[in-house]
This record gives C-alpha cells, sequence and structure tokens, in this order.
C-alpha cells in the first residue's frame, strides 16, 4: 500500500517538473509547452472517451486557445456591487458565447476584496468578440471606479485535455 502511494506521489511531481527539467531548458528560458515536455520525456497523454467527447463538441483546449487568469481587487466598500456585475457578465458569457469555454470567477475567503477569475477561449477571435460584447461592456463601464488593481496573467494549459466533471 504504501509503495504505490509513494509512486503517485512521486510521479506527480516528476509531472510538475518535467518541463522545467528536461534538456533545452536553460534557467531563465521559458518552459516548454507541457506537452511538448511529456512527449520529450516518453511518456504519452492519455487518449481516451473525455478526449473524444471534447472533440466532438469542439470545446477542447487547443494551441490557438487563450487561458488567463484575471486578479482584480475590489474597493471593499463596493465589494457587494462588484460581485453582481461579475457574476451577470461570467453567467452571460457562458450562455450566450460559443467562443466561450470557461468563465470561473472565485472570491478569497481571507481576502473578500480579491475576485480571481479563470477565463478560457476558443481562440484570439473568440476572445475578441467577448470584450464587444454588450455584457462586457456594461461590467467594464460600471466597475471601473471599484477595481484598484488588475492583472491579466495568461497561461499555458498542462494538461489541455482535463475537463470539469
Amino acid at each position: 500500500m504504501r509503495q504505490s502511494s509513494f509512486s503517485c506521489i512521486r510521479i506527480g511531481i516528476a509531472a510538475l517538473l518535467v518541463p522545467f527539467a528536461l534538456p533545452g531548458n536553460s534557467p531563465g528560458q521559458a518552459p516548454h509547452s507541457a506537452s511538448s515536455a511529456i512527449s520529450r520525456a516518453g511518456m504519452s497523454m492519455p487518449r481516451g472517451k473525455a478526449k473524444k467527447e471534447q472533440r466532438k463538441s469542439g470545446r477542447a483546449v487547443t494551441p490557438e486557445s487563450i487561458v488567463r487568469i484575471s486578479r482584480i481587487e475590489v474597493d471593499p466598500a463596493r465589494i457587494s456591487e462588484y460581485l453582481v456585475l461579475v457574476a451577470e457578465c461570467g453567467r452571460k458569457s457562458m450562455a450566450q458565447e460559443s467562443g466561450v469555454l470557461l468563465m470561473y470567477s472565485m472570491q478569497e475567503k481571507r481576502h473578500p476584496e480579491r475576485i480571481a477569475v479563470l477565463e478560457i477561449y476558443a481562440d484570439r477571435a473568440a476572445y475578441e468578440h467577448h470584450i464587444k460584447t454588450s455584457h462586457f461592456r456594461k461590467y467594464k463601464q460600471n466597475s471601473l471606479a471599484m477595481v484598484r488593481k488588475l492583472e491579466l496573467i495568461d497561461q499555458n494549459p498542462l494538461v489541455p485535455e482535463m475537463k470539469m466533471k
């Protein structure tokens, strides 16, 4: 029992280190993508039912996808107003925009004025469409005075075929 638990941990840590530990990644150089790192390590990514379902639905993350975390710090006196705006924009984005694959808003428990939004767009065109929609423009215009700090952090997905259950 202990042996298999240790193996799982070792495999998990190795998978996390793969993009940084392989030849071709020198200190200070951006790591290669997770899929190329896994391939160079001689491992293969799972090709099961979930991947087939994603291909059928057209909702898989691809190299053209935009994956971003938006970190937002809101004026604490206006947090209630802000939460209404961000929730409305997220719901409408998911319901009305086929190119928005995920719009998931979160609030820190210890610092409720800190919001994070995980955004996944099918591609650059989907993102450009999103920022022109009436619900996004309403959110942006009405939240400008509430937002103290905004940080947009683009990400490289480590397991692009992963999806929520």
